[in-house]
Order: C-alpha cells, then sequence, then structure tokens
C-alpha cells in the first residue's frame, strides 16, 4: 500500500462504542470534579501548600496555592490530545505496514486505549490533587503514595492489555 492510500484510510470514521462514551464521560466528569474541589476549598486554603511528596508520602516541597491548578489543567490538555490525535493521524510516521482488514480493528483499539487512559490519568490527578487539599487543610499529614503507585501499575497494565490486543 502506498503513502496516500494509507492517509486516505486513515481518516476512516469509526463509531464510538458505548464504553467508550462512558470513558469519555467519566474523564469529562474528573476534570470538572477536580475544578470543583479546587474552588470549593481555595478560600480556606493556605497560601502555601505542599506540591512535593516523598515516597511516603509526607511533604518535601512547598508552594503557592495557584500551582493547585496545574493538574486540572494538564489533565485537560491530555483530555484534548487523546481526544484529537486520532483525527491527526496522518501528521505521524507510520513505519508499520498495517493490513487493510485490521485497520478498524486497531482504530478501535487504539481509541479505547486513549480513553481509558484518559479516566486512568484525570481520576488520578482528581486524586492526588484532593490529597493535597487535605493535607494543606491539615486533615491528613500525608498523600496515599500506595494508592498513586498502584493507580500507575493499572495504567501500565491497561497499556499492556491493549499492546497485546493489537496483535502486532
Amino acid at each position: 500500500m502506498n503513502r496516500q492510500q494509507n492517509n486516505e484510510r486513515e481518516f476512516m470514521a469509526i463509531a464510538r462504542s458505548p464504553l467508550v462514551l462512558s470513558l469519555e464521560l467519566a474523564a469529562l466528569v474528573g476534570i470538572i470534579c477536580t475544578f470543583v474541589a479546587i474552588g470549593q476549598f481555595w478560600g480556606r486554603l493556605p497560601e502555601t501548600i505542599p506540591i512535593h511528596f516523598g515516597l511516603t508520602g509526607q511533604p518535601q516541597n512547598w508552594g503557592n496555592k495557584p500551582i493547585l491548578c496545574l493538574l486540572p489543567t494538564v489533565g485537560t490538555l491530555i483530555y484534548l490530545i487523546f481526544t484529537f490525535s486520532p483525527y491527526f493521524s496522518q501528521l505521524f510516521d507510520n513505519s508499520l505496514p498495517i493490513p487493510e482488514e485490521q485497520a478498524q480493528h486497531l482504530s478501535q483499539i487504539v481509541r479505547e486505549l486513549f480513553a481509558w487512559m484518559k479516566v486512568q490519568i484525570i481520576w488520578l490527578f482528581f486524586f492526588i490533587e484532593w490529597q493535597i487539599i487535605q493535607v494543606s487543610l491539615g486533615n491528613s499529614q500525608t498523600i496515599a503514595t500506595t494508592f498513586i503507585f498502584t493507580a500507575l501499575i493499572f495504567l501500565g497494565g491497561t497499556i499492556g492489555f491493549y499492546y497485546q490486543q493489537a496483535d502486532l
């Protein structure tokens, strides 16, 4: 298959499955919840908050509270990039020849993988923000690093699962 045929195929429209639509909604709710949590506690937060934690969950570095807006902003950017990047796949050099009969299957796998990754990353960001807020307010002394590491392992597992599903 030549490059032009490959580019034409990349514009193939694939309907979103109920799973993908549900994951999209869950990711959007996560973004909204993160911004709402920040807004809800903003007035009660001290001007200096913990911004870095050690492996034990103890605060190690402090910063100004506007830094709380960083994670939800990055989460929103991740959401937008993962949502719209399949529409611009022609911009990336695809050195793997993909047989025509596998193209739609692989596109669906990528769409599901990106949807799962959005949900996992955005809700992980929400959890981290919530933990920072709780430590800042004195409701907790540490963040739950075990949960964060477990979430990262699940994210890696999701990527591995869909890589295996791609059967490349």
